[in-house]
This record gives C-alpha cells, structure tokens and sequence, in this order.
C-alpha cells in the first residue's frame, strides 16, 4: 500500500507528464469547462434531487417522521449554507484547483458516511440512552456534510472556475453548462433510483461515493482557477468578424443584435454589493426559487399522491421539465449578451408565481402539464440570475465571496421551504394552502424587480441626455 508521501510523488509525476495548459492544442477553457461541468454533475448526491430518492429509506431505518426528516434537513442545510461566505472568501485565495478538490474527497466521504448513519445512530443510542434524538442528530449531521461539500463547495469552486475562463463567450459557455447540469440533474433520481433497485438503498450510497472520490483526483489535475494564472486570457485568441458567414442566415433584426456592453462589470466588494437594490432583489429571488424548488424535489413523492400520481410519475417529472428549463436557459443566456441583465430577475419572480400556482392545482386535469412548465421556467431561469448576474454587475475580483454569500442565502431557502411545506402538509394534507400563501411575497419581490429595472433605465436615460448635452 501506498503511502502518503509516494502517492503525491505519484500525483505530481503524472501531472508532469500532462501539457501545460498553453500548450494544449486548443483552449484550455474548454476542458475547464468539460472538468468544472463534470464537477458540478458530481454534486448531485448532496443536492435535494439527489437526497429525495433516498428520504423514504432513510425514515424507515431509523425510525423518524418526515417532519423530522424535514427538520433535519433544514438545520443541515442552514449550517452548511451560513459557512458558505466564509468558505468563498477561501475561494478567492485558495483557487479552484485545491478547493474543489477537497470538496470532491469531502462529499465522497460524506456519501460513504451516510451509508452507516442508522448504525451509527443505534451506536449514540447505546453510549447516550434514547431512540428518537440520536437518529435525528446522526442523519442531520450527514445532511451537512452532504449540503457544504456538494451544493456549496463542489458546486461554488466548479461554477467560479469557469466563469473565470470565459468573458465574451461566457453566455454560450452558461447554455452549453446549462444544457449538461439541467440533463444531468433531472435524470439523476432515475440512476439512483436504478441502483436502489438493483442492490440496496445502502449499496447507492456507496457506489456514488466512490465515484465522487474518483473525480477528486480528476479535479486535482484539471482544475485551473484562472487563465491568467497560466499565461492565458479568458476565451483565448478570440477573432470576431462582422460579416462572419455563419450570420447570413439569420433574420435581419439578429444580425443587426449588437452586445449592450462588457460581459464583465466594475469590480465592487462584498460590501458594496450590499448598499445596492439589485444585489438584494437578486438574492430573495434566488433565495426563493431555491426554496420552492427545493420543496418541491425534497416532498415531490408525496405532492404527486396528493393528486393521485404514483412514485414513477413523481421521479420523472424532472426529465420532461428539464426540455423545458435547457430551452429557457439556452434563450436566456444567448440574450443576456443583448438584454439588460436585471430584466432576468423580473421574468424569474414571474416564473415563481406560476409555479407555486401549478403545486396549488396539482391533480387537476392538466396539472401534470403546468407542474412541468412551471418548474422548467423557473429552473430556466435561473441560470442567467444565478451564474452570469454577478460578473456581469459586480465584477470577478471578489467573485468568490460575493457568489458564496448568494449561495449562502440560497441553501437557507432550500432548508427551510422543504421544512415549511412539511409542517402545512401535517396541518392540511396537502401543498395547495402554502403554495397560495407564498404567492403574495413572491408577486411582491417581482414589483420590486420591476421597480429596480425601471429605475436603472432611468438612471441610463438621464446619463446618455447628458452627455449628448455635453457634445460640441
């Protein structure tokens, strides 16, 4: 076996024998965006698409309701996410290469931990006495661990990372990711749910977490943290033809598109971010799609039987949905090069909206229809809001920290709408009264996007009359 010390010889000599990023015989962002795409599909087990094939397995065994499953999840979730800007402050100095390395072996752990989390609860039992208590603090301990190295760690380095190698192309670049993740994600409970059948809910687990330790060493190779740090710059040698042939076939009114400017703003700090209208309209929106969609995931079995839907229509919602939500994102990432960037918030909260409508009308003729819809323009949405939003207002000097503070309050949402959804559905039986209620803050936060955006025009209006005035 071997040791510490001969296994990073090992590492570093295999790594020598690679080319140096400048010297592959294409892009280096490329494969950046190959390896941070790959990286972010890893993240799956510690996402709630992921956990929510697993919740079933995870009451019996250890002997708990889902409302203390729900529980659970939500203090896991939240004491992960309130690290989370701490953890991009170490992004920003650390790089992607080490963290996301270190997440992967993380979340691997975590995943392979999560297959003993009833024994080990049997075995706090037996030092502290008590049943119900040391289940619930054994499976909300592997929710953390799940929440912090997959949804935050894995999921911040990998994003970041390549949004750093891109600028022009950096909306292409968020449609051809999109695409992947969007597939990737919905189609994951299908291959969980295949491994549950073929063995053991235990046998998953443990398969998944070997892979994610596999893709560690993957990490450890081909992440880059940014194309300056080996003599690149973002999107390579880039030539842009105004009369390129491919344009010849499109409508007039698309070759006459011109970009609205930079794809990437005024550096601004954490702290500056936070005195704007735009950075907190991003995040409660953000915050509350991340909540809804996440209860959504976390209950979906159990919203579908409160229409009369089966567990199979329940776990292929997602694949149907995701057609949806890669058509949005691939529209929206294209157009945000052309679009002011704080329209995108409007159109999500809108999106929102429906969606909570669509989860008040399940088992309605047709909901199945609106449930997919709804989800996928929502999801759609997202990616421009969450992903290319924050370079493009605020800049990549501090993208690290201002992205793991959004992602912060987004894993706050995502642990507490799984749990809200959990104790209305105690009160009433089913999802329709929250989803009615929710609708009023959601329509809310829209008018204050609107609000922003009008104002911004404005703003932009009164500059460009000033200095046409300023003209000779």
């Amino acid at each position: 076996m071997l040791s510490l010390r001969e296994y990073t010889r090992l590492m570093a000599s295999n790594r020598s024998r690679l080319p140096e990023p400048a010297n592959w015989p294409f892009f280096y962002g490329w494969m950046i965006l190959f390896a941070g795409g790959l990286g972010t599909l890893m993240t799956a087990p510690g996402q709630t698409i992921g956990v929510s094939v697993f919740n079933d397995f995870l009451i019996d065994v250890l002997g708990i309701s889902r409302v203390a499953l729900s529980t659970a999840y939500m203090i896991g979730t939240t004491t992960s996410g309130l690290l989370l800007a701490r953890a991009g402050r170490v992004l920003d100095r650390r790089g992607a290469r080490v963290v996301g390395s270190a997440a992967a072996i993380g979340l691997g752990l975590s995943v392979l931990g999560m297959t003993q989390v009833d024994r080990a609860s049997q075995g706090i039992a037996l030092l502290t006495g008590g049943a119900v208590w040391p289940a619930f603090a054994a499976v909300t301990f592997g929710f953390f661990l799940l929440r912090f190295f997959g949804q935050g760690m894995l999921m911040l380095s990998s994003r970041n990372m390549i949004l750093k190698w891109f600028d022009r192309r950096r909306g292409l670049v968020t449609a051809l990711l999109g695409l992947s993740v969007t597939l990737g994600f919905s189609y994951s409970p299908r291959i969980f749910e295949a491994l549950i059948q073929a063995s053991s809910w235990r046998a998953a687990w443990t398969m998944i977490g070997l892979a994610v330790l596999g893709f560690a060493m993957f990490a450890a190779v081909f992440y880059r943290d940014n194309p300056r740090s080996v003599g690149l710059k973002p999107d390579g040698n880039v030539h842009v033809k105004a009369d390129a042939p491919r344009t010849r076939f499109l409508p007039r009114w698309a070759r006459n598109l011109r970009p609205i400017g930079a794809s990437t703003g005024e550096d601004h700090s954490l702290e500056e971010a936070r005195r704007t209208l735009i950075y907190w309209v991003l995040i409660l929106v953000l915050t509350s799609s991340s909540a809804i969609g996440t209860a959504f995931t976390f209950h979906v079995v159990s919203v579908f039987e409160t229409g009369g839907m089966s567990r199979t229509a329940a776990v292929s919602v997602f694949l149907p949905a995701s057609v949806v939500s890669i058509a949005v994102k691939f529209v929206t990432s294209w157009a945000s090069d052309y679009v002011p960037i704080r329209v995108f918030p409007v159109l999500q909260g809108l999106a929102i909206v429906f969606f909570l409508l669509t989860i008040a009308l399940v088992g309605v003729p047709g909901s199945m229809l609106l449930l997919i819809l709804g989800h996928g323009l929502m999801q759609g949405f997202l990616t421009v809001n969450a992903n290319l939003a924050w370079p493009r207002l605020f800049g990549l000097a501090h993208l690290g920290a201002i992205s793991g503070a959004s992602m912060k309050w987004s894993v706050l949402g995502s642990a507490v709408g799984p749990y809200i959804y959990s104790v209305f559905f105690n009160l009433t039986g089913n999802y329709r009264l929250i989803s009615l209620l929710l609708m009023i803050p959601c329509a809310v936060l829209t008018i204050l996007a609107v609000k922003d955006h009008m104002k911004h025009r404005s703003d932009h209006r009164i500059d460009d009359q000033n200095a046409a005035a300023d003209r000779p």
